[in-house]
């Protein structure tokens, strides 16, 4: 299916609701033109170092979702690309997910470029 184009490199943080941990993360999203198909890699870059692949689909009107498997579960990032005069931002929430949906919000993401 097609979707929106919005490969790049996105920097921000997630913040965990349960530990309110807050990580610096770097999301690599890589993408061919004219598919909604997504890839790339999260870096986790404060408080632990980590990187994990990532897979997910975005649409035509910037609905994404997302999965990195990190330890026993993985996680399920899901929300909408905002288009700013200054670049696409992925705002969001994220969940420890099996099933690619969230039966309750674990936090927040918020990343953008070079930011």
């Amino acid at each position: 299916p097609n979707g929106l184009f919005i490969p790049a490199t996105y920097r921000g943080s997630m913040q965990d609701n349960t530990t309110q941990e807050t990580s610096t993360i770097t999301v690599l999203v890589t993408q061919k033109k004219g598919s909604g198909a997504l890839a790339g890699s999260v870096t986790f870059v404060s408080p632990n170092q980590a990187v994990d692949p990532l897979s997910g689909i975005v649409d035509m009107q910037g609905n994404f979702s997302f999965t990195i498997q990190q330890g026993q579960q993985p996680l399920y990032f899901y929300g909408a690309v905002l288009a700013l005069s200054d670049g696409n931002y992925l705002k969001g929430q994220y969940c420890t997910s099996n099933t690619n949906s969230c039966s309750s919000v674990t936090g927040i993401f918020d990343v953008g470029p070079g930011y």
